[in-house]
């Protein structure tokens, strides 16, 4: 029983840092492409006052 119990406890863990790390990469994705339009933004602006 114990090494099935922990095998299950292990599975379950590992689903979980999943989505964590998911949910991380989807946050980071956000920002960059917020990151990258702002940069575009002040790209352009740098590119029109000069």
């Amino acid at each position: 029983m114990g090494p099935a119990g922990s095998g299950a406890r292990c599975r379950a863990d590992g689903r979980s840092a999943t989505r964590v790390w998911r949910d991380r990469q989807f946050l980071v994705g956000q920002v960059g492409d917020r990151a990258l339009r702002y940069a575009r933004v002040e790209g352009l602006r740098g590119v029109l006052v000069r």
